[in-house]
């Protein structure tokens, strides 16, 4: 999903924001793993809700979790902090009960993405 103007017109011929991602990748879960801003920006002006959950985790679960082939350290620091600032929560936890910051310390992420989502994260 890092393709902006695949998206763009996959939104003009009527996309499901609501997919569930049961199936495979939706919105959510593509977005927060590319960690694109832009095309995270082009779904909320569409109506994704910033703490919308697919297949058990919002974009901020998506975004923190560090994995194999993902971009890590200032572009995920940027979009994490990015994501924050739309009004993500860092308070829901995922389908297995853990919150982004418990994501993140699982998934070896970055050291300030954990401190940032700890500020953020209530006891």
């Amino acid at each position: 999903m890092g393709n902006l103007e695949g998206v763009r017109q996959a939104l003009i011929q009527g996309a499901d924001l609501e997919f569930d991602g049961k199936q495979g990748w939706g919105p959510v879960s593509g977005a927060g793993y590319s960690r694109n801003i832009a095309i995270t920006q082009l779904l909320l002006d569409h109506g994704l809700n910033v703490n919308k959950t697919e297949n058990g985790r919002t974009l901020l679960s998506h975004a923190v979790y560090n994995g194999p082939g993902q971009a890590g350290g200032d572009q995920q620091f940027g979009y994490v902090k990015w994501l924050l600032g739309k009004g993500a929560d860092a308070n829901i936890p995922d389908r297995d009960g853990l919150k982004p910051v418990d994501i993140a310390i699982r998934s070896k992420a970055d050291r300030q993405i954990v401190d940032l989502l700890a500020a953020k994260t209530e006891p």
